[in-house]
């Protein structure tokens, strides 16, 4: 199973068990041990998660299948925290617009982002599971309500001027889109 967007990706990999065992031993990444043995070792570096597991791993116990969420959703967070400042930060900049701050933090069900009144946004970590452009749209959305905060037909027109394109019709076919999403969202943020 692999998952790759521009900003992350997550691959599986089974390798023999005498390899998972010497390379859990080397402490290169976190293992979930199970009767002494690693059963799964994840590695992650700047935006990516490695499984390793080999075909002695049993994926049946319900405290790996917990570690393991845990270990994707932390990698999912720690990418966002690295890349989505910056990326808010140069649309920022190209459109001329400015937030007081953003804050990267699990929302309300069916919630990507907000912005309020005080022109501070907060962003999902999941939006960096999204294709790029489908993520700076999600920045973007929030990035208009720095001066509309409704989504009365000036929020529309300027959130079009800043997509290039007819914003309603693009936020029907995104709807469609992150329905997909939302139970693998919800999945990954349990506690």
């Amino acid at each position: 199973m692999r998952l790759v967007t521009g900003q992350f990706r997550l691959a599986w990999h089974r390798i023999d068990d005498s390899v998972l065992q010497a390379e859990a031993s080397r402490g290169r990444g976190a293992v979930y041990v199970n009767k002494k043995r690693c059963e799964v070792m994840a590695v992650e570096t700047l935006g990516t998660l490695d499984m390793l597991y080999s075909p002695l791993s049993g994926f049946m116990a319900r405290g790996q299948q917990q570690w393991m969420r845990r270990m994707v959703r932390d990698a999912v967070i720690h990418t966002a925290e690295r890349i989505l400042p910056d990326r808010l930060a140069a649309l920022e900049q190209k459109h001329g617009l400015k937030s007081s701050g953003l804050s990267i933090t699990k929302l309300r069900k069916n919630v990507l982002g907000q912005c309020d009144s005080g022109k501070h946004i907060y962003l999902t970590p999941m939006i960096v599971i999204f294709p790029t452009k489908i993520m700076d749209e999600i920045i973007l959305h929030e990035m208009a309500h720095l001066r509309q905060m409704n989504h009365g037909a000036k929020f529309w027109a300027l959130l079009s001027t800043l997509l290039g394109e007819d914003a309603k019709a693009r936020d029907a076919k995104l709807n469609a889109f992150f329905g997909a999403y939302h139970p693998l969202f919800h999945y990954l943020m349990k506690p």
